[in-house]
C-alpha cells in the first residue's frame, strides 16, 4: 500500500471510516438471510445513526426518489385500512407486518441514495467489494451445498435446486449478478490478482446463478453480461477491448468444458432441460401463474385501492409473481403507478449514467445492468421485497444526485459514448 494511499486514510474523519466500515460489513454478510433478524438487518440500523453523525445532506434527486417512494407507501396504508387486523395463509405475515417491511425496504433505498450522494466513489467501491465478496461466498456455499457436503445440502427447499445461505434458489441466482458483473468489470480494467477474480467468478457464477436453476437469474445475468461488456467496451482503449475480445474467446472455451462436465450427469442434464422448458407446470391453466395475473387485471381494474397488501394469495391462493400486478395489488392504483414511474426513471437514469463520462461511469456500468434485469424479472417473479434491489435503485439515484452536483460540461451537454469514440 502506498504513503498516499496511507495518508488518504488517515485524513478520513472517523465518522467516514466507521460508515464505510459498516456498509462494507453489511454488505459482506447480506448473502446470510436464513436467520431473523439477519445480519444484514443489524447492521443497517447501525448504519443509520453513523450515516446522520457522518452528515448527510438532502438534494433536488433524492428528494424527487423520495416522493416516488412516499406515494407507494401512503397508497399502500390507504388499502391497508380495511385489513389492519386480518391475517393471511402464507409466510405468517399479515398486511401490516408486510406494510411495515415495504417501508423499511423503501426507506433503504432512501438512506443508501443519501450515502452514495456524497464520497460516491470510494463508498461505491466499499459496497460493491464487499457485496462481491458475498456473491462468492453464497456461490461457494451452493457449491458445498449441490455436493452435499457435511450434510448442508439436505436443507435445500426445492430437490434439484440450491438456495445456499438463502431461503429461495431464485434469490441466490440473482443476489450474485451484480457480484459476477463487478468482477467481470475488476479484471477487464485493473488487471490485478485477476485469477483470483477470476476463480471468484467461476464459484459465484456457478454455485450461485447456475445451480439455482432460476431461468430469471440466468436470463438476467446474460442481459447484464451483454449491457456491461457493451458499454464497456464503448466507453474504454484499445487495451480493454483487447481483454474482451479474450475474455469472450475464454469464457466460450471454459463454457464448452462446463459443458462436456455437465454432459456427463444424466440427472443434471435432465434437470436443465426440465428448467430450459419456456413454460413450467405451475406456469400454465387458469389458477396458473399466468392465468392468476391474466384473471387479477380486471378485478383490478375495478378497484381503486387495489386488493390490499399481502391479499393478493386470498383471491388467488398463491402471489402473483409479477411485481407490477403486485404493486397494483397492494396500493391500488396511485402506488401502482408510482411504482412504474420508479421502474421507467431509475432504468433512465441508470443507462445514462452507464453511458455518460463521470467519474461513476464504471459502478453504473455494474449496478444498473443489475438493475435492470431485476425490473425484467419483476414481469415473472415478485422482486419488490428484494432487500438489494433497493440497494441498486439508491445507488443509482445516489449517483445522479453526485453527477448533478458536479461542474457541467463546457460545452453545457454530458458527454456520451459516442463523444468518446469520436475523439480517439
Amino acid at each position: 500500500m502506498s504513503l498516499a494511499v496511507i495518508t488518504a486514510r488517515r485524513s478520513q474523519p472517523v465518522a467516514e471510516r466507521l460508515m464505510r466500515a459498516t456498509l462494507g460489513l453489511m454488505l459482506a454478510l447480506s448473502c446470510v438471510s436464513f436467520i431473523e433478524p439477519s445480519p444484514y438487518e443489524v447492521f443497517f440500523f447501525l448504519l443509520i445513526p453513523i450515516a446522520l453523525v457522518n452528515g448527510v445532506s438532502v438534494t433536488r434527486t433524492t428528494m424527487t426518489l423520495f416522493f416516488l417512494l412516499f406515494t407507494i407507501v401512503v397508497a399502500q396504508f390507504f388499502s391497508l385500512i380495511p385489513y389492519i387486523e386480518y391475517r393471511v395463509v402464507g409466510d405468517g405475515l399479515t398486511p401490516s407486518l408486510y406494510t411495515i417491511y415495504t417501508v423499511y425496504l423503501y426507506s433503504s433505498a432512501i438512506l443508501f441514495a443519501l450515502i452514495f450522494s456524497h464520497e460516491s466513489e470510494e463508498r461505491l467501491r466499499v459496497a460493491l467489494r464487499a457485496y462481491a465478496f458475498a456473491c462468492v461466498f453464497a456461490g461457494g456455499w451452493g457449491i458445498l451445498s449441490f455436493i452435499d457436503f457435511m450434510g448442508i445440502g439436505q436443507r435445500e427447499p426445492i430437490d434439484g435446486r440450491i438456495a445456499g445461505p438463502f431461503k429461495d434458489p431464485n434469490v441466490l441466482g440473482s443476489f450474485c449478478i451484480m457480484g459476477v458483473l463487478y468482477l467481470v468489470q475488476s479484471m477487464l480494467i485493473e488487471r490485478r490478482f485477476t485469477l483470483f477474480k477470476l476463480i471468484g467468478v467461476g464459484i459465484a457464477f456457478i454455485g450461485g446463478t447456475f445451480f439455482s436453476m432460476s431461468r430469471g437469474s440466468m436470463g438476467a445475468m446474460t442481459f447484464g453480461l451483454v449491457f456491461l461488456l457493451t458499454t464497456t467496451w464503448f466507453t474504454s482503449a484499445q487495451l480493454v477491448r483487447r481483454r474482451i475480445v479474450f475474455g469472450l474467446c475464454l469464457a466460450l472455451l471454459l463454457g464448452a468444458l462446463g459443458g462436456a462436465i455437465v454432459a456427463t450427469s444424466s440427472d443434471m442434464v435432465q434437470n436443465i432441460n426440465q428448467r430450459a422448458q419456456l413454460t413450467q407446470e405451475y406456469d400454465g391453466g387458469e389458477t396458473g401463474r399466468f392465468g392468476n395475473q391474466k384473471r387479477s387485471i380486471p378485478m383490478l381494474i375495478q378497484r381503486p385501492f387495489g386488493f390490499g397488501p399481502f391479499r393478493f394469495p386470498v383471491y388467488f391462493q398463491l402471489q402473483p409473481h409479477n411485481s407490477y400486478i403486485g404493486a397494483f395489488a397492494d396500493a391500488g392504483w396511485a402506488g401502482g403507478l408510482a411504482f412504474l414511474i420508479l421502474i421507467v426513471s431509475t432504468s433512465f437514469i441508470g443507462v445514462r449514467l452507464a453511458v455518460t463520462q463521470s467519474p461513476f461511469l464504471r459502478h453504473a456500468q455494474v449496478v444498473t445492468p443489475a438493475a435492470l434485469g431485476f425490473f425484467l424479472q419483476a414481469l415473472q417473479i415478485d422482486i419488490d421485497h428484494w432487500r438489494f434491489v433497493f440497494l441498486m435503485i439508491g445507488a443509482i439515484w445516489g449517483m445522479e444526485s453526485a453527477r448533478r452536483s458536479l461542474a457541467p460540461a463546457p460545452t453545457g451537454q454530458p458527454t456520451y459514448c459516442a463523444d468518446v469514440i469520436a475523439t480517439r
